[in-house]
């Protein structure tokens, strides 16, 4: 198969990370062996501490950065950071959501009462992401990430779900 065919076969994805357990561990593991879910998908963050939502960007841009070396050639540390990988930093700020500045949402309810002060602000996000006029390849499909236990993805993550099978334009 050609790049040209699986590029057609291929599915553009939303992956929404709720809390920087899904952000850092689960996206990041994932991405570490399957580098390509960074490349041809968007991904947004939803997040309740800045300081978490930085590590997590941080985290993620040094994976597409190693990746992306790689990909020329090049050791990651030999590689300029610089253009594509600050591009892509960028467009993880933008769609990604600070649902609280200083964390606490290591109570799960706590955590869901941020959600729901902003819910209508981060399921409209979601739907611009989802249908930007500029994109190459539209989007098909959205993927939530959200470790449960005790921590900000237990209870947002479920209420998110919810929210997005109840909203009729996106895809399911």
């Amino acid at each position: 198969m050609s790049l040209e065919e699986f590029e057609t076969l291929t599915r553009k994805m939303l992956i929404i990370t709720v809390g920087s357990s899904a952000s850092i561990h689960l996206l990041g593991n994932m991405a570490e062996k399957y580098p390509d879910l960074l490349f041809r998908n968007k991904i947004m963050i939803i997040e309740t501490s800045k300081k978490c939502l930085g590590d997590a960007i941080n985290h993620l841009a040094y994976i597409y950065h190693s990746h992306y070396a790689t990909s020329k050639g090049k050791k990651p540390e030999d590689q300029r950071k610089g253009f594509p990988t600050s591009m892509f930093k960028g467009e993880l700020k933008r769609n990604s959501i600070l649902l609280a500045e200083h964390g606490g949402a290591t109570t799960p309810e706590l955590g869901l009462s941020y959600y729901n002060a902003k819910r209508k602000e981060v399921v409209d996000k979601i739907a611009s992401l989802v249908h930007e006029e500029n994109e190459e390849k539209e989007v098909t499909g959205i993927v939530i990430l959200g470790a449960s236990g005790k921590g900000t993805g237990t209870l947002i993550t479920p209420a998110l779900a919810r929210d997005i099978m109840d909203r009729g334009d996106l895809p399911k």
